[in-house]
């Protein structure tokens, strides 16, 4: 992600030959800004979407990962775009670091990753409540688990964890909340139409005509 001559969020790449593209409608945060500016209605008291973040190969598109060999740099670019991202209204959460699955992971390893994203994210994007757990992989809350629980609460500071599932799901647990996300993806818009038909309908909303592949609309 980038900046414009305009001071708007954009993004950069590169075609075959090397030729920069910088674009504000190929990346969902630069397509939801450009639908905002167009439809201000649309986004109540200015809120966007919370962004979640791991850390192994840097933050939006920087190398401000350890082991970079130009991390000091790329940690200085990265600031003005999560500058203008925290100014528009979006948010963080942490991802993990490394996007493991944290229910397979010791209690060593589980809390090296959180030390690490600590250190290489949160200290450029701010602090956050906000836990989502890679591949949906949660935690389960049993004896045999609590050490890795309370490490992320107690010490990690995420007090609100998010897992997948089409269905509405929350629970309370004390001292944290687990809640589901329904995972809006391609398998959701072709075998899931009853359990996102509040939202949108996936007849209308997908181009089945570029995915003629996937053309199959149960």
């Amino acid at each position: 992600m980038i900046l414009d001559d305009y001071g708007n969020l954009a993004t950069y790449a590169e075609d075959d030959y090397g030729n920069p593209i910088i674009s504000t409608n190929n990346e969902i945060i630069t397509i939801v800004e450009e639908f905002v500016r167009e439809n201000p209605g649309f986004s109540f008291n200015g809120a966007r979407g919370i962004i979640g973040l791991t850390g192994f190969d840097g933050i939006l598109g920087y190398r401000t990962n350890s082991g970079s060999p130009n991390r000091e740099e790329e940690i200085e670019r990265v600031r003005p775009i999560i500058a203008k991202l925290k100014e528009l209204g979006w948010t963080f959460a942490s991802h993990s670091y490394a996007h493991a699955h944290m229910s397979q992971m010791t209690f060593e390893e589980l809390k090296a990753d959180t030390d690490q994203w600590k250190e290489e994210v949160e200290s450029l994007v701010g602090p956050t409540r906000v836990f989502i757990h890679p591949y949906g992989d949660f935690i389960r809350h049993t004896y045999a688990n609590m050490d890795k629980i309370n490490y992320l609460i107690n010490v990690g500071g995420f007090d609100i964890h998010l897992g997948v599932g089409i269905n509405a799901y929350a629970v309370s647990l004390g001292n944290y909340v687990f809640e589901d996300r329904k995972n809006i993806d391609g398998l959701t818009f072709r075998y899931r139409r009853y359990e996102v038909s509040m939202i949108f309908d996936t007849y209308t909303v997908a181009d089945w005509d570029a995915r003629s592949r996937y053309n199959n609309r149960h």
